[in-house]
């Protein structure tokens, strides 16, 4: 992520940039049986590895006639690695001959382990200058709690149609000791809609819509919030034991950014992609 913003105050003429990444490794394992009563049962644990680095700096010169002579200059630097668990549990149970639901719950990321570092370099309007110097700090990172609900209905002998609501809850925790940095997100409920189409014994159509609310509380310089709409449609070739799908996907996105402490600015994007996969059944 690369974002830049120019914007005016009284006095300033201000420049914010700021750039990151993010990965999320998942390594684990799952279980499944069929219980009393049709009932189905899953669970999986994995273990997670979540790496991040960030750079935020403000650059601000003062207007010409404003009496102030000094430029002002922030700058974060920080990464963190942390490493924890993430269980999730689901059931699903037919209710009739053509209709099935299901949910599943997520539970919290458990930390194990967090490492982190950051360095922190400002200037003020008198020219007075502070330097944190590198500092090595606990790192903390979370996934919220989130519910889903589904059903599953055989529309026809050729139409699979699918649908869930999911809700995740709240969460609140700073990325490492110390930060000016809060991680704070809010209830959102989510909607996914799917179908499939069996276009003869050997393959599907496949279509899908998403409606993805960002959770992200806007409070502090750097925040991002993004509302994304997701639409999907791919084929599936089915050989013998082996499965093959292709799909392409676009998401479009629509959000804000607190570019600074009273000023909120307009987001959007565009996405476009591919997806390939491919298993087998036994």
């Amino acid at each position: 992520m690369h974002e830049t913003a120019d914007f005016e105050t009284a006095s300033y003429s201000t420049q914010l940039i700021q750039s990151g990444e993010a990965r999320f490794i998942l390594l684990g394992i799952s279980a499944a049986a069929s219980l009393e009563d049709d009932l189905d049962f899953g669970y999986g644990c994995f273990i997670g590895n979540y790496t991040s680095s960030g750079t935020r700096s403000v650059a601000a010169q003062p207007h010409a006639g404003s009496g102030l002579t000094n430029n002002a200059y922030f700058t974060q630097t920080e990464s963190i690695d942390v490493k924890g668990i993430l269980c999730n549990a689901g059931i699903q149970k037919p209710i009739s001959e053509n209709l099935r639901m299901g949910a599943s719950l997520r539970l919290p990321f458990f930390r194990i382990s967090g490492t982190g570092k950051y360095y922190v370099f400002s200037q003020d309007i008198t020219g007075a200058v502070q330097n944190s110097g590198i500092q090595k700090v606990q790192a903390q990172y979370d996934i919220p709690t989130d519910l889903s609900l589904g059903i599953s209905y055989q529309a026809s002998e050729k139409l699979l149609v699918l649908i869930d609501t999911s809700y995740q809850f709240p969460v609140s925790y700073k990325p490492f000791d110390g930060s000016a940095v809060q991680i704070q997100t809010k209830a959102t409920a989510r909607f996914n809609f799917g179908a499939k189409y069996k276009w003869d014994e050997t393959s599907k159509i496949l279509a899908g819509f998403a409606q993805n609310p960002g959770a992200q509380t806007l409070q502090q310089m750097g925040d991002l919030k993004e509302n994304f709409t997701i639409m999907q449609l791919g084929y599936e070739w089915i050989q013998n034991t082996a499965i093959t799908g292709i799909s392409a996907f676009s998401a479009r996105s629509s959000g804000e950014s607190m570019i600074a402490a009273s000023r909120v600015g307009k987001v959007t994007t565009d996405s476009f992609g591919l997806i390939i996969t491919g298993g087998f059944t036994y």
